[in-house]
């Protein structure tokens, strides 16, 4: 648990047997619940306020967690795509093929509702909320997509599309071709994974990844990487581990601890 006020850790002991290899959080605003997704120990979801919790197990590993405004929750896992049915209190597989039994890496809803789903052999898929129809994006059924492992997925606030990959690097979506196409401004970005994507306050994209962190002004074609040269105290960063907090700090998890940085002190 970090505390902005005085910049301080602890380690959160409301559940004994929670692990601590974790993977995904999410935070229900409405109901006080933080539901945490772990690897190989289930999905557990903590009452904030009773600091009583419950397990599920959709799948021992969960990956990625995202609610939807419907108020679907949703969990990518190991083991295929789940949404959380609150009548029965426990998570269904979403049928369809190959979500019912894919790894599903990360997940991402977008300004429309939609819920796009990353996977690591399948490519993207998007599963639309009004007719429930899902499109499909994979190297062997596109012209223009790359990589079918897909690490994740963000949506700007202009409402394009990143999508990050482990093999070739960011993809965007091409809203007026309905297309998505990759950023070659760059080979090291193109050769690096990438780990997770999110924007500042002034637009500007921040792209994590396995050799540095980059950002990218998309109305100025401009990519700037940062290294340990520039004060990093590593080049890798970990997958799905970012956050831009309410006073516009960025937060990213690396393999040597949190990297918490202004974007307004830089210059790009």
């Amino acid at each position: 648990i970090f505390n902005a006020n005085n910049s301080t850790f602890s380690v959160f002991k409301g559940i004994p047997k929670l692990g601590t290899n974790i993977h995904s959080l999410y935070h229900d605003v409405k109901s006080s619940k933080l539901w945490i997704g772990t690897f190989r120990n289930g999905l557990f979801c903590y009452d904030l306020k009773t600091q009583t919790y419950t397990k599920y197990l959709p799948s021992n590993s969960i990956f990625y967690l995202c609610k939807q405004h419907n108020g679907r929750l949703w969990a990518a896992t190991t083991q295929g795509l789940f949404y959380y049915n609150p009548s029965s209190d426990n998570f269904v597989v979403f049928d369809y093929y190959p979500l019912n039994n894919a790894f599903i890496y990360t997940l991402c809803v977008d300004n429309k509702d939609n819920l796009w789903v990353g996977t690591t052999l399948h490519g993207i898929f998007c599963i639309n909320n009004k007719n429930k129809v899902v499109g499909h994006w994979c190297k062997e059924a596109k012209e223009n997509f790359r990589d079918n492992y897909i690490t994740s997925i963000f949506q700007d606030s202009s409402g394009t599309l990143w999508i990050g990959t482990n093999n070739y690097g960011v993809a965007f979506y091409d809203l007026q071709k309905h297309i998505f196409r990759f950023l070659n401004t760059n080979i090291q970005l193109t050769q690096s994974p990438i780990s997770s994507i999110i924007q500042d306050n002034r637009g500007i994209l921040w792209i994590s990844t396995g050799n540095g962190l980059y950002s990218y002004n998309k109305n100025k074609h401009l990519l700037i990487r940062y290294t340990i040269e520039n004060g990093l105290p590593t080049n890798q960063f970990n997958f799905s581990s970012s956050l831009r907090s309410t006073d516009n700090l960025l937060l990213f998890g690396t393999v040597k601890g949190v990297v918490i940085l202004s974007p307004s002190t830089l210059n790009n």
